[in-house]
């Protein structure tokens, strides 16, 4: 803090989450839905460095794995200064005849296959949910052509084996989307923020924060992602809305970013919020839940 202030007050900026001040050289841009899907919408210098290295082991781990079929489908860079597009590959069984063959194809020559969650109901803090296993289901993505496969390689059938899907990490990633956009576009000062646990994998009421949206949006943008103000027993909560890949029929989600800052709110404190599951703890959201064999 010595350091700091010595500099001009202009250059010393508030870590977005953390909440510690820096000097604004040694901050980052913070991207609201990450680079890596395409996303264009960012935090100039938001993170501090030990922040941003958290958020992007995050996206990191999401966008190689969950969505990395989506991204290399689409073409989207990586992470670099090169920014290259990532050649990505995927095994796949094919048949001749009646002979099945495991062949490795790049994934632009396939469709673009990704497990995704599908919540029931909203965020438990805007209100209850009919049971604890209610909150999600799962859909299973399949878009894209695979017409030169056919033609390319003559098989008659192909059989892609078994995704998976990590609950958290997917609920994390949404809650980073959600309160970068909350910070750029309503204001740190305007409400009082409760993802950070969420985003570093220290939270596991996930139910309680991310959950089904009610809200349609109209726009043409590849993602869409808009807030609003909710009422629950006396509080007015700030919420997010997201929906990625609005052409390819993904899922609303409603993320819960804080409760409204006034003279006389406080944090909310969710201390006493316990029994998500019969045992106490969180075990069915960090499962990896597969999904059936995709014929095409």
């Amino acid at each position: 803090m010595g350091q700091n202030q010595k500099l001009d007050p202009a250059e010393i900026v508030t870590c977005i989450w953390c909440g510690d001040t820096h000097p604004r050289a040694e901050m980052t841009d913070e991207h609201s839905v990450p680079e890596g899907l395409g996303g264009k919408d960012y935090y100039v210098d938001g993170s501090c460095q030990r922040c941003q290295n958290i958020t992007t082991k995050l996206e990191l781990e999401v966008l190689r794995k969950e969505l990395q079929n989506v991204r290399a489908f689409w073409g989207f860079p990586n992470n670099n200064k090169k920014k290259k597009t990532p050649k990505l590959k995927m095994t796949v069984e094919g048949r001749f005849g009646s002979t099945w063959k495991t062949v490795d194809l790049p994934i632009k020559d396939l469709r673009a296959i990704g497990v995704i969650p599908e919540f029931v109901n909203r965020p438990r803090l805007l209100g209850p949910a009919s049971s604890y296993f209610d909150w999600f289901d799962f859909q299973t993505m399949i878009f894209g052509s695979t017409k030169s496969f056919y033609v390319n390689h003559g098989f008659q059938e192909i059989r892609i084996p078994s995704m998976t899907m990590r609950m958290d990490f997917i609920c994390r990633l949404l809650a980073k989307i959600a309160h970068v956009h909350a910070c750029k576009h309503v204001g740190m000062d305007k409400f009082h923020a409760l993802l950070w646990p969420v985003v570093k994998g220290d939270e596991d009421r996930l139910p309680f924060f991310v959950g089904a949206s009610r809200i349609l949006d109209g726009s043409s943008r590849m993602h869409s992602v808009t807030h609003y103000w909710a009422s629950s027993e006396g509080m007015e909560f700030l919420c997010v809305s997201i929906r990625l890949f609005k052409s390819w029929a993904f899922p609303t989600y409603e993320v819960v970013v804080g409760n409204r800052k006034s003279h006389s709110s406080e944090a909310l404190d969710l201390s006493g919020i316990t029994g998500l599951s019969p045992d106490g703890g969180n075990s069915l959201f960090r499962e990896l839940k597969p999904a059936p064999n995709v014929l095409m």
